[in-house]
Parts: structure tokens; C-alpha cells; sequence
């Protein structure tokens, strides 16, 4: 299983009741104090951390979907089958090739849901 802050749902009432902000605010904090050096990754690992940081005795506080929702790596992994994409929920563009940009990868899945958007 692996997370991706990419792509979540959140239950905003929930993160506030549980203080999710002030968490990763903490870690953030620890994590600049000691000159960056807890973690790589930009925003992920402070939101993963937040999230299973769990008191003793404390119940899991998430869900964790299908692998079969999901497909990642839309921006840079060439050569993925359209066929098995298409039967995905979520199409998640990490890396740099993104459909709106010029060498963008799958843009055919995307510009079928950009077009929704004509103030984009």
C-alpha cells in the first residue's frame, strides 16, 4: 500500500475535529529545525505522518481504496495500455509530463474531462 497526497478525499469537519493542520504544522516545524533533513518528498511525508500518527490504543483513522481505483505515474511512465487506464476511477499525472503541457503524456484521457472546464 502506499499513499499519494495527490490524489485524497479528506472529511474536512473530521480533519478539523482532529486537528489534522496543527499536526502537520508540527512536523513541518520539527522538520525546518533541524535544516530539512527528516524527510524527502515536499508535502507528502509531513500529510502521511499527520494522518498515522495514531495515540497508543487509538483506532486507524482512514480508508484505503483498491489499487484498482487508481492509476498513477500518468506523467511519466510511457507505454501504459489505454484499455486498462480507461477502467480506472482516477487518473493521477505525477511527474512532469503533464497533458496540458506541450510533450504531456495520455492527453486523449484528459482532454475528454478538460473540455468541461472551457474558463481553463
Amino acid at each position: 500500500n502506499a499513499y499519494n497526497v495527490g490524489v485524497f478525499a479528506v472529511n474536512l469537519q473530521r480533519w478539523k475535529d482532529m486537528h489534522v493542520v496543527m499536526k502537520v504544522e508540527e512536523f513541518v516545524a520539527k522538520h525546518n529545525s533541524c535544516g530539512g533533513k527528516l524527510w524527502v518528498g515536499g508535502s507528502q511525508p509531513p500529510l502521511l505522518l499527520a494522518f498515522l500518527s495514531i495515540p497508543p490504543g487509538g483506532e486507524k483513522d482512514y480508508i484505503v481504496f483498491d489499487a484498482a481505483w487508481n492509476a498513477g505515474d500518468l506523467g511519466w511512465r510511457k507505454n501504459m495500455g489505454l484499455t486498462k487506464l480507461k477502467s480506472k476511477f482516477v487518473l493521477h499525472w505525477n511527474g512532469a509530463q503533464k497533458p496540458w503541457n506541450p510533450d504531456g503524456l495520455y492527453k486523449e484521457l484528459w482532454l475528454q474531462h478538460r473540455q468541461g472546464f472551457p474558463a481553463l
